[in-house]
């Protein structure tokens, strides 16, 4: 029996965008005190910022609570971003003509990293998916990967972010 030279192939790239189920929005909920001159609960401001500036720090909590309510309304989304990479892996099955034709194909992925706002500027979301695609790399060389079309694969892949 021949033996097997075939290698791990690297076939494709992408960008999973997917919508984060359980986001964490605690930072636009700030809790007032009735005459609002103190903040009981807030993760993003401080009673310091209400004397130092008083204005603008209610201006801004009452812009959170909008865009609580504006996510609450379906008019904007938590997402998540991960890179996947598709590789092909040699079986031992034979063909009856005597040659290796099968693989495994196998998935792995990057950590991703979720709770963007949908509306994030385009170029942030490819930035994350570069980032994500780089933590992907990282993984496959460990794994060794041959990375010789990965740039081709990541490139491919980014052109397929829109706008959310």
């Amino acid at each position: 029996m021949k033996k097997d030279t075939r290698k791990p192939e690297l076939r494709e790239v992408e960008i999973k965008i997917e919508v984060d189920e359980y986001p964490n929005l605690d930072w636009l909920e700030t809790e007032l005190s009735e005459d609002k001159k103190e903040i009981i609960k807030s993760d993003q401001y401080t009673n310091e910022d209400l004397k130092t500036d008083r204005k603008n720090t209610l201006k801004y909590i009452e812009q959170d609570k909008q865009r609580l309510r504006d996510y609450n309304k379906g008019k904007w989304q938590m997402l998540g971003i991960s890179a996947v990479a598709t590789i092909y892996l040699p079986t031992n099955f034979i063909n009856d003509k005597g040659e290796y034709t099968d693989w495994k194909i196998q998935k792995i992925d990057s950590g991703g990293l979720y709770g963007i706002e949908s509306d994030s500027e385009e170029g942030y979301i490819k930035e994350t998916g570069s980032d994500q695609c780089d933590e992907l790399k990282h993984y496959l060389e460990l794994l060794q990967i041959d990375l010789t079309n990965f740039e081709t694969l990541k490139n491919k892949a980014l052109e397929t972010i829109k706008d959310y």
